[in-house]
């Protein structure tokens, strides 16, 4: 979705993850990514609020992952009956890549 195409009323509630070391990555920049996300509840951007909900740095093995996904799913249950939108970013790093890459 785009946020310059949304009502400025809506609000947009963000579940980000990043991860934590594994394999040649000792200091995965991830968790240096979510560890700096402001959790200030509503934070305004181009007019739409966008409220963190999960921001949270995720072992890397499968239970961890499983776990992560369970807390997003439930607490994405709360606003099922609302108007706001939910936005769900996993971040990740690839120690070959030069460039930053979306995947789907």
């Amino acid at each position: 979705f785009k946020i310059n195409n949304m009502d400025p009323s809506q609000v947009v509630n963000l579940y980000i993850t990043g991860f934590g070391p594994f394999g040649s990555v000792a200091l995965n920049p991830t968790t240096e990514i979510i560890n700096e996300i402001d959790l200030s509840p509503l934070e305004e951007i181009e007019g739409v609020t966008v409220d963190v909900k999960i921001r949270e740095v995720v072992d890397v093995d499968i239970d961890s992952v499983n776990s992560a996904l369970d807390h997003i799913q439930d607490a994405m249950q709360d606003h099922v009956n609302d108007s706001s939108r939910n936005l769900v970013i996993h971040l990740g790093v690839n120690s070959m890549a030069d460039k930053i890459c979306l995947e789907k």
